[in-house]
Protein backbone atom coordinates (compact mmCIF):
# COMPACT_ATOMS: atom_id res chain seq x y z
CA UNK A 1 0.00 0.00 0.00
CA UNK A 2 1.59 3.46 -0.93
CA UNK A 3 1.63 5.80 1.24
CA UNK A 4 0.35 9.44 0.58
CA UNK A 5 2.58 12.19 -0.43
CA UNK A 6 2.14 15.58 0.46
CA UNK A 7 1.65 17.94 -3.15
CA UNK A 8 4.05 20.47 -3.07
CA UNK A 9 4.44 23.58 -5.44
CA UNK A 10 5.88 21.99 -8.26
CA UNK A 11 2.41 19.49 -8.59
CA UNK A 12 0.65 22.43 -9.30
CA UNK A 13 1.16 21.63 -12.90
CA UNK A 14 -0.64 18.01 -13.36
CA UNK A 15 -3.76 19.38 -11.81
CA UNK A 16 -6.62 19.69 -13.94
CA UNK A 17 -7.94 22.60 -15.16
CA UNK A 18 -11.52 23.91 -14.14
CA UNK A 19 -12.91 26.28 -16.95
CA UNK A 20 -14.30 29.87 -15.92
CA UNK A 21 -16.82 31.68 -17.66
CA UNK A 22 -15.91 35.05 -16.82
CA UNK A 23 -18.30 38.12 -17.60
CA UNK A 24 -18.02 39.84 -20.81
CA UNK A 25 -18.95 43.27 -21.90
CA UNK A 26 -20.47 45.58 -19.75
CA UNK A 27 -20.72 43.23 -16.46
CA UNK A 28 -16.93 42.67 -16.56
CA UNK A 29 -15.80 44.11 -13.68
CA UNK A 30 -13.11 47.12 -14.22
CA UNK A 31 -11.50 50.09 -12.77
CA UNK A 32 -11.03 50.70 -8.60
CA UNK A 33 -12.50 49.35 -6.33
CA UNK A 34 -13.96 52.34 -5.02
CA UNK A 35 -15.63 52.64 -8.41
CA UNK A 36 -17.05 49.08 -7.92
CA UNK A 37 -18.81 49.80 -4.66
CA UNK A 38 -19.65 53.30 -5.96
CA UNK A 39 -22.06 51.70 -8.89
CA UNK A 40 -23.40 49.16 -5.81
CA UNK A 41 -24.64 52.45 -4.15
CA UNK A 42 -26.16 53.79 -6.94
CA UNK A 43 -28.18 50.46 -8.18
CA UNK A 44 -29.37 49.95 -4.22
CA UNK A 45 -30.77 53.69 -4.17
CA UNK A 46 -32.60 53.70 -7.47
CA UNK A 47 -33.69 50.37 -6.56
CA UNK A 48 -34.99 51.85 -3.36
CA UNK A 49 -36.31 54.79 -4.77
CA UNK A 50 -38.28 52.59 -7.16
CA UNK A 51 -39.48 50.38 -4.54
CA UNK A 52 -40.84 53.50 -2.43
CA UNK A 53 -42.06 55.22 -5.26
CA UNK A 54 -44.22 51.84 -6.33
CA UNK A 55 -45.31 52.28 -2.32
CA UNK A 56 -46.55 55.34 -2.55
CA UNK A 57 -48.36 55.37 -5.92
CA UNK A 58 -50.46 52.65 -4.17
CA UNK A 59 -51.27 54.82 -1.53
CA UNK A 60 -52.12 57.53 -3.34
CA UNK A 61 -54.15 55.45 -5.87
CA UNK A 62 -56.02 54.10 -2.71
CA UNK A 63 -56.31 57.74 -1.30
CA UNK A 64 -58.21 59.04 -4.87
CA UNK A 65 -60.33 56.24 -4.72
CA UNK A 66 -61.63 56.99 -1.18
CA UNK A 67 -61.71 61.00 -2.27
CA UNK A 68 -63.92 59.82 -5.49
CA UNK A 69 -66.52 57.27 -3.05
CA UNK A 70 -70.08 58.47 -3.17
CA UNK A 71 -69.74 58.53 1.04
CA UNK A 72 -66.14 60.70 1.09
CA UNK A 73 -67.96 63.42 -1.53
CA UNK A 74 -71.10 63.63 0.80
CA UNK A 75 -68.80 64.14 3.73
CA UNK A 76 -66.74 67.33 1.76
CA UNK A 77 -70.53 68.70 0.74
CA UNK A 78 -71.60 68.34 4.49
CA UNK A 79 -68.66 69.72 6.53
CA UNK A 80 -67.80 72.69 3.83
CA UNK A 81 -71.29 74.22 4.77
CA UNK A 82 -71.61 77.16 6.53
CA UNK A 83 -71.50 76.87 9.82
CA UNK A 84 -74.83 78.23 11.07
CA UNK A 85 -76.28 75.40 9.06
CA UNK A 86 -73.57 72.90 10.12
CA UNK A 87 -74.88 73.37 13.70
CA UNK A 88 -78.57 73.54 12.94
CA UNK A 89 -77.84 70.01 11.45
CA UNK A 90 -76.53 68.13 13.85
CA UNK A 91 -78.77 69.96 16.82
CA UNK A 92 -80.74 67.58 18.99
CA UNK A 93 -84.08 68.90 17.30
CA UNK A 94 -82.74 67.05 14.24
CA UNK A 95 -82.00 63.36 16.15
CA UNK A 96 -85.46 64.10 18.10
CA UNK A 97 -87.26 63.35 14.40
CA UNK A 98 -85.21 60.26 14.27
CA UNK A 99 -83.42 61.28 11.25
CA UNK A 100 -79.98 62.12 11.39
CA UNK A 101 -78.55 64.83 8.78
CA UNK A 102 -74.86 64.04 9.20
CA UNK A 103 -73.22 61.73 7.33
CA UNK A 104 -71.44 59.56 8.41
CA UNK A 105 -67.39 59.69 7.98
CA UNK A 106 -65.23 56.27 8.66
CA UNK A 107 -62.14 57.53 7.89
CA UNK A 108 -59.25 57.69 9.93
CA UNK A 109 -58.86 56.01 13.76
CA UNK A 110 -59.96 58.30 16.68
CA UNK A 111 -59.48 58.21 20.23
CA UNK A 112 -62.39 57.40 22.54
CA UNK A 113 -63.21 58.18 26.54
CA UNK A 114 -63.34 60.63 28.97
CA UNK A 115 -60.38 63.27 28.62
CA UNK A 116 -60.36 67.15 29.08
CA UNK A 117 -60.12 69.45 25.71
CA UNK A 118 -56.27 69.62 24.79
CA UNK A 119 -56.65 72.70 22.48
CA UNK A 120 -54.85 74.73 24.14
CA UNK A 121 -52.08 71.98 23.79
CA UNK A 122 -53.00 71.22 20.00
CA UNK A 123 -53.35 75.09 19.71
CA UNK A 124 -49.91 76.05 21.00
CA UNK A 125 -48.26 73.01 18.64
CA UNK A 126 -50.32 74.74 15.60
CA UNK A 127 -48.28 78.39 16.32
CA UNK A 128 -44.66 76.53 16.42
CA UNK A 129 -45.33 75.24 13.34
CA UNK A 130 -46.57 78.41 11.60
CA UNK A 131 -49.75 77.58 11.33
CA UNK A 132 -52.96 79.79 12.15
CA UNK A 133 -56.33 77.92 13.08
CA UNK A 134 -59.07 80.53 13.40
CA UNK A 135 -62.47 80.94 15.69
CA UNK A 136 -64.32 79.98 12.73
CA UNK A 137 -61.83 76.56 12.08
CA UNK A 138 -62.15 75.73 15.59
CA UNK A 139 -66.16 75.57 15.48
CA UNK A 140 -65.96 73.69 12.64
CA UNK A 141 -63.19 71.25 14.41
CA UNK A 142 -64.86 70.97 17.23
CA UNK A 143 -68.30 70.28 15.68
CA UNK A 144 -66.52 67.65 13.29
CA UNK A 145 -65.23 65.72 16.50
CA UNK A 146 -68.56 66.55 18.22
CA UNK A 147 -70.45 64.66 15.37
CA UNK A 148 -68.28 61.41 15.30
CA UNK A 149 -68.66 61.27 19.20
CA UNK A 150 -64.91 61.08 20.19
CA UNK A 151 -62.51 62.93 22.82
CA UNK A 152 -61.01 66.05 22.32
CA UNK A 153 -57.78 64.71 22.62
CA UNK A 154 -54.22 66.03 20.75
CA UNK A 155 -54.53 63.35 18.44
CA UNK A 156 -58.13 63.61 17.27
CA UNK A 157 -57.49 67.43 17.13
CA UNK A 158 -54.39 66.67 14.81
CA UNK A 159 -57.07 63.91 13.17
CA UNK A 160 -59.40 66.08 12.18
CA UNK A 161 -57.48 69.11 11.00
CA UNK A 162 -55.85 66.96 8.33
CA UNK A 163 -59.12 65.06 7.44
CA UNK A 164 -61.14 68.34 6.88
CA UNK A 165 -58.37 70.24 5.18
CA UNK A 166 -57.87 67.39 2.85
CA UNK A 167 -61.31 67.80 1.75
CA UNK A 168 -61.26 71.63 1.36
CA UNK A 169 -63.63 72.36 3.92
CA UNK A 170 -62.16 75.08 5.81
CA UNK A 171 -63.34 78.61 4.91
CA UNK A 172 -60.14 80.76 3.77
CA UNK A 173 -61.16 83.04 6.72
CA UNK A 174 -60.93 79.68 9.02
CA UNK A 175 -57.52 78.25 8.76
CA UNK A 176 -53.86 79.90 7.45
CA UNK A 177 -50.38 78.10 6.87
CA UNK A 178 -51.40 74.81 6.87
CA UNK A 179 -48.57 72.50 5.46
CA UNK A 180 -49.72 68.64 6.20
CA UNK A 181 -47.03 66.52 8.56
CA UNK A 182 -47.48 63.90 6.17
CA UNK A 183 -46.64 65.54 2.92
CA UNK A 184 -42.91 65.10 2.93
CA UNK A 185 -43.93 61.36 2.72
CA UNK A 186 -46.32 62.00 -1.07
CA UNK A 187 -43.38 63.34 -2.86
CA UNK A 188 -40.01 60.97 -4.24
CA UNK A 189 -37.45 62.70 -5.58
CA UNK A 190 -36.26 60.67 -8.78
CA UNK A 191 -32.26 60.22 -9.18
CA UNK A 192 -31.19 63.40 -11.16
CA UNK A 193 -27.67 64.04 -12.69
CA UNK A 194 -25.69 65.36 -9.27
CA UNK A 195 -23.81 68.60 -10.13
CA UNK A 196 -19.92 68.89 -9.33
CA UNK A 197 -20.03 69.60 -5.81
CA UNK A 198 -22.29 67.45 -4.75
CA UNK A 199 -20.96 64.81 -6.47
CA UNK A 200 -17.54 64.98 -5.49
CA UNK A 201 -18.98 64.96 -1.70
CA UNK A 202 -21.02 61.49 -2.53
CA UNK A 203 -17.59 60.07 -3.95
CA UNK A 204 -15.67 61.16 -0.67
CA UNK A 205 -18.52 60.00 1.38
CA UNK A 206 -18.65 56.75 -0.67
CA UNK A 207 -14.71 56.23 -0.33
CA UNK A 208 -15.16 56.04 3.64
CA UNK A 209 -14.73 52.99 5.33
CA UNK A 210 -15.71 51.93 8.95
CA UNK A 211 -13.42 53.27 11.16
CA UNK A 212 -14.25 55.70 13.93
CA UNK A 213 -11.75 58.39 11.97
CA UNK A 214 -14.08 57.83 8.68
CA UNK A 215 -17.07 58.30 10.46
CA UNK A 216 -15.61 61.52 11.52
CA UNK A 217 -15.08 62.48 8.03
CA UNK A 218 -18.03 61.21 7.16
CA UNK A 219 -20.27 63.44 9.83
CA UNK A 220 -17.55 66.73 8.93
CA UNK A 221 -18.72 66.48 5.26
CA UNK A 222 -22.17 65.67 5.60
CA UNK A 223 -22.72 69.04 7.55
CA UNK A 224 -20.81 70.48 4.59
CA UNK A 225 -22.98 68.97 2.23
CA UNK A 226 -26.16 70.28 4.09
CA UNK A 227 -24.84 73.91 4.98
CA UNK A 228 -24.39 73.87 1.35
CA UNK A 229 -27.93 73.74 0.21
CA UNK A 230 -28.81 75.37 2.70
CA UNK A 231 -27.28 78.17 1.91
CA UNK A 232 -28.55 78.53 -1.57
CA UNK A 233 -32.17 78.06 -0.03
CA UNK A 234 -31.99 80.84 2.93
CA UNK A 235 -30.11 83.11 0.21
CA UNK A 236 -33.38 83.16 -2.42
CA UNK A 237 -35.66 83.36 0.76
CA UNK A 238 -33.97 86.28 1.78
CA UNK A 239 -33.72 87.85 -1.55
CA UNK A 240 -37.65 87.43 -1.74
CA UNK A 241 -38.16 89.09 2.04
CA UNK A 242 -35.94 92.31 1.19
CA UNK A 243 -37.93 92.53 -2.10
CA UNK A 244 -41.30 92.31 -1.12
CA UNK A 245 -40.78 93.21 3.00
CA UNK A 246 -38.10 95.43 3.08
CA UNK A 247 -36.45 93.28 5.68
CA UNK A 248 -32.76 91.46 6.08
CA UNK A 249 -33.20 88.43 8.46
CA UNK A 250 -29.61 87.78 10.66
CA UNK A 251 -28.39 84.73 10.43
CA UNK A 252 -29.50 84.28 14.34
CA UNK A 253 -33.05 84.52 12.18
CA UNK A 254 -31.67 82.16 10.00
CA UNK A 255 -31.10 79.47 12.62
CA UNK A 256 -33.99 79.77 14.80
CA UNK A 257 -36.11 78.96 11.43
CA UNK A 258 -33.90 75.98 9.95
CA UNK A 259 -34.70 74.67 13.88
CA UNK A 260 -38.35 75.48 13.67
CA UNK A 261 -37.86 73.58 9.98
CA UNK A 262 -35.72 70.19 12.08
CA UNK A 263 -38.58 70.52 15.33
CA UNK A 264 -41.37 70.00 13.03
CA UNK A 265 -40.00 67.55 10.53
CA UNK A 266 -40.35 69.74 7.59
CA UNK A 267 -36.96 68.84 6.35
CA UNK A 268 -38.05 67.66 3.41
CA UNK A 269 -40.57 69.82 2.31
CA UNK A 270 -37.31 72.68 1.93
CA UNK A 271 -37.87 73.40 -1.70
CA UNK A 272 -41.82 74.24 -0.52
CA UNK A 273 -42.03 77.96 -0.78
CA UNK A 274 -45.68 77.60 1.28
CA UNK A 275 -43.14 76.29 4.52
CA UNK A 276 -41.38 79.33 4.28
CA UNK A 277 -44.56 81.31 3.98
CA UNK A 278 -45.38 79.45 7.55
CA UNK A 279 -41.80 80.04 9.20
CA UNK A 280 -42.44 84.10 8.75
CA UNK A 281 -45.55 83.76 10.26
CA UNK A 282 -44.63 81.78 13.25
CA UNK A 283 -41.12 84.14 13.43
CA UNK A 284 -43.77 87.30 13.26
CA UNK A 285 -46.21 84.97 16.04
CA UNK A 286 -43.13 84.57 18.68
CA UNK A 287 -42.46 88.02 18.89
CA UNK A 288 -38.68 87.85 16.73
CA UNK A 289 -40.25 89.72 13.14
CA UNK A 290 -42.73 92.88 13.08
CA UNK A 291 -46.44 91.85 11.93
CA UNK A 292 -46.95 95.30 10.92
CA UNK A 293 -43.97 94.82 8.16
CA UNK A 294 -43.73 91.11 7.74
CA UNK A 295 -46.90 89.84 7.00
CA UNK A 296 -49.03 90.47 3.92
CA UNK A 297 -52.42 92.76 3.82
CA UNK A 298 -54.56 89.56 4.01
CA UNK A 299 -52.78 87.96 7.12
CA UNK A 300 -53.14 91.13 8.69
CA UNK A 301 -56.79 91.16 7.91
CA UNK A 302 -57.35 87.47 9.36
CA UNK A 303 -55.28 88.58 12.98
CA UNK A 304 -57.77 91.15 13.40
CA UNK A 305 -60.64 89.16 12.10
CA UNK A 306 -59.85 86.68 14.64
CA UNK A 307 -60.14 89.06 17.46
CA UNK A 308 -63.95 90.27 16.19
CA UNK A 309 -66.72 89.26 17.39
CA UNK A 310 -69.15 88.75 14.49
CA UNK A 311 -71.88 87.40 15.71
CA UNK A 312 -73.64 90.78 16.71
CA UNK A 313 -72.63 92.73 13.37
CA UNK A 314 -74.79 94.24 11.55
CA UNK A 315 -75.37 93.94 7.86
CA UNK A 316 -73.69 97.39 7.18
CA UNK A 317 -70.74 96.27 9.48
CA UNK A 318 -70.39 92.89 8.05
CA UNK A 319 -70.64 94.83 4.23
CA UNK A 320 -67.62 97.09 5.50
CA UNK A 321 -65.95 94.15 6.88
CA UNK A 322 -66.15 92.25 3.44
CA UNK A 323 -64.34 95.66 1.63
CA UNK A 324 -61.35 95.47 3.98
CA UNK A 325 -61.54 91.93 3.17
CA UNK A 326 -60.92 92.42 -0.73
CA UNK A 327 -59.10 95.93 -0.22
CA UNK A 328 -56.30 93.40 1.19
CA UNK A 329 -56.40 90.91 -1.18
CA UNK A 330 -56.33 93.67 -4.07
CA UNK A 331 -52.77 94.93 -2.17
CA UNK A 332 -51.58 91.41 -1.81
CA UNK A 333 -52.44 90.84 -5.60
CA UNK A 334 -50.84 94.16 -6.83
CA UNK A 335 -47.73 93.92 -4.33
CA UNK A 336 -46.98 89.61 -4.94
CA UNK A 337 -48.70 88.69 -8.13
CA UNK A 338 -51.41 86.99 -6.25
CA UNK A 339 -53.62 86.95 -3.21
CA UNK A 340 -53.79 84.51 -0.63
Amino acid sequence: MKRKRKLSIYDLGRLENTPVNLPQGEAAPVGRLSDYRKQLAREEQEAAVKAKQARLNREERARIDELSSPATRAVAFFWALALQEIQTNISADVYDNGISLVPVDTFGVYETGDAGDAFDEFNSDLVNRGITLYRGGLVRLQLYLKARGVSLTFNNYQAALDRLASLNCFQQYELAGYLSLASSQTVVEQPREESEPRRALMDDLLALGDSREDERKAVDIGDQHWQTEWLEIAKDWVTSLQKFFGFSPTPEDLRRVNDWIQRNGQHHNRNDKRLYDAARRWMCASGYWNSATCLTATERFLLDFENLDTTRMTFDERRILSNKKQAAQEEDRAKFGHSQ
